[in-house]
């Protein structure tokens, strides 16, 4: 309920900032909650997980079958990802349906996490590109 509530006011056009361990993104019609394990607190050379709870306004969740995903990890501001990771469907958080990859940090400092996506059926959706701005740690 919490999360349908935030991602909801961030829908609206509230601010982005850390909430609950969480960071928040929207873009026109869609919005989602992302979560990195542990403790979205990523550390340099260990596998994380990051998972994104990807809902469209209303809080219908979006799942892979509807929408054509792809998620990269940037260095700060370079133009080329550091990695594309495959996403994939599963679960977090009380069985919660997610969209999740594994991803390595390769050194200490300041990423960008791009989720973009359009939608594989009609008017399910806007195309959208959601960014959230992370730190890892040694």
């Amino acid at each position: 309920m919490k999360y349908a509530l935030l991602l909801a006011l961030m829908l609206f056009g509230f601010s982005s900032e850390s909430i609950y361990g969480h960071e928040l993104s929207a873009d026109k019609n869609v919005g989602a909650l992302m979560h990195i394990e542990p403790n979205d607190d990523p550390k340099v050379g260990i596998l994380s997980t990051v998972w994104f709870d990807l809902v469209k306004k209303g809080g219908q969740k979006i799942s892979l079958a509807e929408c054509d995903c792809a998620f990269s990890l940037y260095k700060a501001t370079a133009r080329t990802p550091v990695v594309t990771p495959t996403l994939i469907e599963g679960t977090a958080e009380k069985s919660k349906s997610v969209l999740s990859a594994q991803v390595t940090f390769p050194e200490r400092g300041t990423y960008r996490l791009v989720l973009s996506g359009k939608p594989k059926g009609k008017n399910i959706f806007n195309p959208f590109t959601l960014r959230w701005t992370v730190r890892a740690s040694e």
